[in-house]
């Protein structure tokens, strides 16, 4: 499949058109038993607001582990909504809190601000935890799941 694509080189001039076309994506089905709800959070390092999607199994009331997810893009395009299957199926299949940040990126807000949203992310997860010993793990589809440990 890969062959067939052709070649694309991502730069200032067409970041632009890529996150377009992105947007462009229809709506998935909204999932029966699992709940999808967006959360805004301050950032750390200016006024902003961070965009959080959560997903949560509909059949559990206790607090859940959470998993902190990362869409694919490099930092430089992309949304939480292009992984709403692959979220969905992690809180299904585990029973967990899936919570996928849409970070700022470049090249309108250059590197470190995606990182650092990302990590936002992460300290509202902890402190959202009912449990000194809450259970976190981040994950992208690039780099793959790493636990978080203090």
């Amino acid at each position: 499949m890969a062959r067939k694509l052709p070649a694309i080189t991502y730069s200032r001039k067409n970041l632009w058109l890529m996150n377009w076309v992105m947007r462009l994506r229809p709506a998935p089905k909204m999932p029966d038993d699992i709940l999808i709800e967006n959360v805004f959070i301050p950032a750390q390092t200016d006024q902003a607001r961070i965009r959080l999607r959560l997903y949560r199994p509909r059949s559990i009331s206790a607090p859940t582990p959470a998993l902190i997810w990362l869409h694919g893009g490099g930092y430089v395009l992309g949304n939480p909504e292009q992984d709403d299957e692959c979220c969905t199926q992690y809180g299904r299949e585990l029973g967990i809190t899936v919570v996928s940040v849409d970070y700022r990126y470049a090249p309108k807000y250059p590197f470190p601000i995606g990182l650092e949203d990302s990590y936002a992310a992460l300290a509202w997860v902890a402190a959202q935890a009912h449990s000194p010993s809450a259970s976190l793990c981040r994950t992208s589809p690039s780099a793959g799941p790493v636990p978080v440990v203090d």
